[in-house]
């Protein structure tokens, strides 16, 4: 009988076949083995090659203040980091991520988010260079803005279409230094940053009426939670905040701007005031609605939220193209974060808060990992490991290390 029908046969099994003198074994499969590899990055290649006081620069190999730093060394900077396996695990044929530790050191506003910064645009005061004088922008046309980075002025200036002046708007960028805040904190560090606009135009004379520093954002507590207010002194300003720190909008990167994290729903708002009428403002001082000089406040869509981040992606590149890496899904508005990610990491922050050690497992379910399956012989000696926002950002430690454990099966 053919053997397609002998069933003592085992599907695929080890056979044995003679030819000639020698004797050929098909079907042979080695049974899997199981590695884990402990990665933590205080062992990863760039330590070394950014040693901030290199032995070839000090002294009787005595290193101190007066010994030369290397320049290239930032122990803040983001978590992209190779790490080397020094043995070589070979025909691996699938991996996964079983554990991570992360020192909770990363703010919930930074630049490495992009969340601490926003623009300003007074739409009340400008600049006449033709006479140095700040004027009261009500009828003019063609005025144009100029940009400068919070707290120095710069002032350029362009006709408008009568050609009888030269007038400038203030544009400033209020970046806020990155820290771990309450919402109280956050308040008042913004209102810190935006009473440095104390303006000396060209003619050396400071601004004693309106300006931008009459621009505050205040909070209250209701039902649901804190909520952002803002309310002007005396000007009627833009405040955009889609910018980053250098001044450039993004409207894509909006929703993790520090806008959004006060809860406004809108990239750009609109704070009235109005100069001819700022008397009138008085008999509405206290009323809901009003600031406390009666001026019209804008109120934030939703509450704050200073539980940022709320979960970081872990992606581990091991320089090959065999594994199923995009198995991961990770959308954006527009475009995927990363083709790399091998697991997210939840942020408990009342268990975890700002300073402790997080430690999320798949048992304690702060953990998801991708099982990431190999096709064809693949090995690992090196690994690109990144930490990622839920933009997509790198993610800044501050100087701290992470570790993580892997996973590994291999023939």
């Amino acid at each position: 009988m053919s053997d397609c029908f002998n069933r003592n046969d085992i599907f695929m099994q080890p056979k044995t076949e003679q030819y000639g003198s020698h004797m050929i074994m098909t079907n042979v499969h080695k049974p899997n083995k199981t590695k884990y590899i402990n990665v933590d990055t205080r062992f990863r290649e760039d330590y070394a090659s950014r040693d901030p006081y290199p032995l070839s620069k000090c002294a009787a190999a005595v290193c101190g203040e007066t010994a030369t730093p290397n320049p290239s060394f930032n122990y803040t900077k983001e978590v992209n980091h190779n790490i080397y396996i020094p043995e070589r695990i070979n025909e691996v044929k699938s991996m996964k991520v079983k554990s991570v530790e992360i020192p909770c050191t990363f703010y919930n506003v930074s630049h490495a988010i992009g969340n601490n910064s926003f623009k300003i645009i007074n739409n009340t005061v400008a600049f006449d260079a033709s006479n140095n004088e700040n004027v009261n922008v009500a009828t003019e046309d063609d005025v144009t803005t100029e940009n400068s980075v919070n707290p120095s002025v710069t002032f350029m200036g362009a006709a408008d279409a009568s050609g009888n002046a030269n007038l400038t708007f203030y544009e400033d960028t209020i970046v806020v230094p990155d820290g771990q805040y309450t919402a109280t904190q956050l308040k008042d560090a913004i209102n810190t940053r935006i009473a440095l606009l104390d303006r000396i135009n060209q003619a050396g004379d400071p601004i004693t009426t309106a300006d931008t520093e009459d621009l505050v954002f205040d909070i209250s507590s209701t039902t649901l939670g804190t909520k952002t207010f803002i309310y002007s002194k005396g000007s009627t300003m833009t405040v955009d905040f889609s910018a980053d720190d250098e001044g450039v909008s993004n409207i894509q990167s909006f929703t993790s701007s520090l806008g959004w994290m006060l809860g406004f729903r809108s990239a750009s708002v609109s704070v009235e005031y109005d100069l001819l009428s700022d008397t009138g403002y008085a008999a509405n001082a206290g009323v809901s609605g009003y600031g406390p000089s009666g001026q019209p406040v804008v109120n934030a869509t939703s509450v704050v939220n200073m539980n940022v981040p709320r979960y970081l992606y872990l992606a581990v590149d091991e320089f090959n193209n065999k594994g199923n890496q995009s198995s991961f899904i990770t959308p954006l508005t527009n475009s995927m974060i990363n083709k790399n990610i091998i697991g997210r990491i939840s942020i408990d922050n009342k268990k975890y808060g700002f300073g402790n050690l997080l430690i999320a497992s798949l048992e304690n379910g702060l953990l998801h990992s991708d099982t990431r399956q190999y096709t064809g012989k693949t090995d690992l000696f090196k690994l690109n490991v990144k930490l990622l926002y839920e933009n997509g950002n790198i993610v800044s430690l501050n100087g701290t290390d992470f570790s993580f454990l892997l996973e590994v099966e291999h023939e």
